[in-house]
């Protein structure tokens, strides 16, 4: 268990999904697509594993860090671990279960791999706007953006910056959605290509970490002229949270 004490919401949200198990990741499902406004459905024979122990993910350079859930594509099965998890980490992976990403197998290898870091970011940047409708009924949006509580507190931060920055300067939020929900009826690498020359952006899932992906864009945008947006991109990575995920600011 944390040492920290818990918000009352941190009991009544585990205790809820304990007992409605799947029926719990449908609900979720739900809240998420009347969210972004999207018909994804779940994949067929998804499954939920409520694990008791807690689990540690190595991290460069030499860091341990308590794992909260994770998604498996290959098993379609939500984990999730220990006294680490609360709704934002439900959304979190139940988004994954929603997502292109983890839907096509030759996406999914390479999501979980090469570009994990980049997709684990635009997830954790949709939980944050899934979290910010939900805010007049539940705290997670102020815990998750002040970090007030352990299990709440924001991931992949890095990444998820250079997300709200390139949706207050340069993409809508539609435009992400599209590119990241499964849908059925398009090839994802068709959908891909024409977001990347609709913006003029470089490859954004073949870059190694965040702080490089924020730079290929930086750079594409200035070489394509585009120097003001370079410009606002690059101030608002550094900005206060509360200012930079502030989604009322976001391109819809």
């Amino acid at each position: 268990m944390w040492p920290e004490t818990m918000p009352p919401c941190y009991y009544k949200v585990r205790s809820e999904v304990i007992r409605l198990g799947l029926n719990a990741i449908t609900a979720t499902a739900k809240t998420i697509r009347e969210t972004f406004g999207v018909r994804t459905e779940l994949p067929r024979d998804f499954k939920l594993r409520i694990e008791t122990e807690p689990s540690l993910t190595h991290l460069p350079p030499c860091q341990l860090a308590r794992t909260r859930g994770g998604y498996d594509p290959f098993r379609k099965e939500i984990r999730l671990i220990g006294s680490a998890w609360c709704w934002k980490t439900l959304v979190h992976e139940v988004l994954h279960a929603l997502s292109a990403f983890h839907r096509h197998e030759h996406l999914a290898r390479l999501s979980v791999r090469e570009w994990r870091g980049v997709v684990e970011g635009l997830t954790e940047f949709l939980t944050g706007y899934v979290l910010y409708q939900a805010r007049d009924k539940r705290n997670c949006y102020k815990y998750w953006l002040e970090k007030t509580y352990t299990p709440c507190q924001i991931s992949y931060e890095p990444y998820v910056r250079v997300f709200a920055a390139l949706t207050q300067t340069l993409v809508p939020l539609h435009a992400l959605t599209k590119l990241f929900f499964y849908d059925k009826t398009k090839p994802w690498e068709q959908t891909y290509a024409e977001f990347l020359r609709t913006y003029r952006l470089p490859d954004l899932l073949r870059q190694p970490d965040a702080y490089q992906l924020e730079d290929a864009i930086t750079r594409t945008l200035r070489e394509t002229g585009r120097n003001t947006t370079a410009e606002t991109f690059e101030t608002l990575i550094e900005d206060d949270l509360r200012e930079l995920l502030d989604y009322s600011k976001t391109k819809p």
